[in-house]
């Protein structure tokens, strides 16, 4: 599951108790809104969250993030209507800049699928593990519509970090508890960081696999050369440079894409053929 974490940089996040039919945010959101935020956003990904500590809510809260980079960040406000959201600079926040929209969110959380109305697996597992996890970050976790990769589930996201996780059981709450208040990323779980491309999300696992670092800083990508089913990633790290060299991979057999639907998933996955440490970090950097 490691590369498909899905390639989402900017967030919208609002608050809706629901129900949720399988086409959320669409067919539950103004449709106006969500069309002119995409238009103005583009790539801009638009979640509906809510949290069984607040069962009826007046005034939804929404959340802006932005997941990419050194500087990720949140902000925060309730809304008395849908339509504020057009009110705000979503060109800046297509671009990373921070909007003036609300209050800064300094805490991480989370939000986990369970989304059943998409696709059972959701709800299956996603449920056990939102129950697990608001228990290890009280107050921190959200529940949230589809995130891609139903046979992943149980699906989450770190905020502001954009660290997408797979098959998150109860037993793991506490770990990805630990370090998404450490700012360290949790391998055993991990699908990729949602601001980099499949073949770079790849990239990074190998190397902090190979070192064991885990620090969020502890790894960079610094630049991707991708071209027919090829590509080079260089990154940065603690302990020095790595270059990494991957080929797509045609599995061959298409796989299960969903619980529900019977879809099957994408046969290619990025395969990582090369991995070279081409400079050592220097002594200062590393005292």
């Amino acid at each position: 599951m490691v590369g498909r974490g899905g390639q989402v940089e900017a967030w919208i996040l609002l608050e809706h108790n629901g129900p949720w039919p399988a086409t959320a945010p669409d067919g539950v959101v103004d449709p106006g809104v969500l069309a002119e935020a995409r238009r103005r956003a583009p790539g801009v990904r638009v979640q509906l969250i809510r949290s069984a500590e607040r069962p009826r809510v007046t005034r939804p809260l929404a959340l802006l993030a932005w997941t990419s980079g050194t500087n990720p960040w949140v902000e925060a406000r309730r809304l008395g209507s849908e339509q504020e959201l057009l009110d705000v600079d979503l060109e800046a926040l297509a671009r990373g800049a921070p909007v003036g929209f609300g209050k800064p969110v300094y805490e991480p959380f989370l939000t986990v699928c369970t989304h059943g109305k998409k696709d059972p697996c959701c709800a299956e597992f996603g449920r056990p593990a939102l129950r697990a996890l608001s228990v290890a970050l009280a107050g921190r976790v959200w529940e949230t519509t589809h995130l891609g990769g139903d046979r992943f589930a149980a699906n989450a996201l770190v905020f502001p970090y954009g660290l997408c996780y797979g098959r998150v059981g109860p037993t793991d709450a506490l770990a990805l508890a630990r370090c998404a208040d450490a700012g360290e990323v949790h391998l055993p779980n991990l699908r990729g960081r949602t601001s980099l491309s499949p073949a770079a999300q790849v990239a990074e696992y190998q190397i902090r696999r190979a070192t064991g670092l885990t620090g969020l800083t502890d790894v960079s990508v610094e630049d991707v050369a991708e071209s027919d089913g090829q590509s080079v990633v260089q990154l940065a790290s603690s302990v020095g440079r790595f270059e990494v060299a991957l080929a797509l991979v045609d599995e061959g057999v298409p796989g299960v894409g969903s619980c529900g639907s019977g879809a099957t998933a994408s046969t290619g996955r990025w395969v990582a053929r090369l991995v070279r440490h081409v400079e050592a970090a220097a002594a200062a950097d590393v005292a």
